[in-house]
């Protein structure tokens, strides 16, 4: 995607104006994905085995 921006003012031309070209550079890097999965996981599972032990100590006592 190649598009033109006029600025007027400019130094380079006779009449005043510079033409300013933009470029798309590339695409970021995509973030995330698979490896939040894992983090996500063993904290469900954390908490769970926390629930489950707070359960059973109470019906103990």
């Amino acid at each position: 995607m190649n598009s033109t921006l006029v600025v007027a003012g400019g130094f380079e031309s006779e009449d005043g104006i510079t033409e300013v070209k933009n470029f798309e550079k590339g695409r970021l890097p995509i973030t995330g994905g698979m490896g939040r999965l894992i983090f996500l996981l063993i904290g469900l599972a954390t908490m769970l085995g926390v629930g489950i032990y707070y359960m059973k100590r109470r019906q103990q006592a």
